[in-house]
């Protein structure tokens, strides 16, 4: 255990302060540095430019993974209304949001997409008599 913090921390270190060495040294090119100092500036500079930037981006990932299993937990309650009532309205409404779902410029997670192909195919199995 306290060899596998370990190393994720050497990792870790080795990733952020490669990526700002890199970085800083990459900028040199086009802007000189004249001092140790600014050096030191210019690296701890990127390696806050890239903290923030892998935080936006854990960030919006995060969001994608909430969003989406929050759909489909509001269309699990919309099914619990569809077996509440059995109205055929409630049953196309959910068919076409699930179709809307499945369409291939959503980008849905593996086993969301599953559920919802779950979903179409047993309300596409219930027969209503009204």
């Amino acid at each position: 255990m306290v060899r596998r913090i370990i190393g994720q921390c050497v990792l870790y270190l080795v990733e952020v302060m490669g990526v700002s060495v890199c970085i800083t040294f990459s900028s040199c090119k086009f802007f000189p540095i004249d001092s140790k100092i600014e050096l030191i500036q210019r690296t701890i500079d990127f390696y806050v430019i890239y903290q923030i930037f892998i935080y936006g981006v854990l960030q919006q990932i995060n969001d994608i993974y909430r969003d989406e299993y929050l759909a489909i937990t509001n269309t699990y309650k919309y099914l619990k209304l569809f077996n509440k009532y059995q109205s055929i309205s409630i049953k196309q409404d959910i068919l076409k949001l699930t179709e809307a779902e499945l369409n291939k410029s959503i980008f849905n997670d593996r086993d969301v997409r599953l559920e919802y192909q779950l979903i179409k195919k047993s309300l596409k199995t219930i027969y209503l008599k009204r």
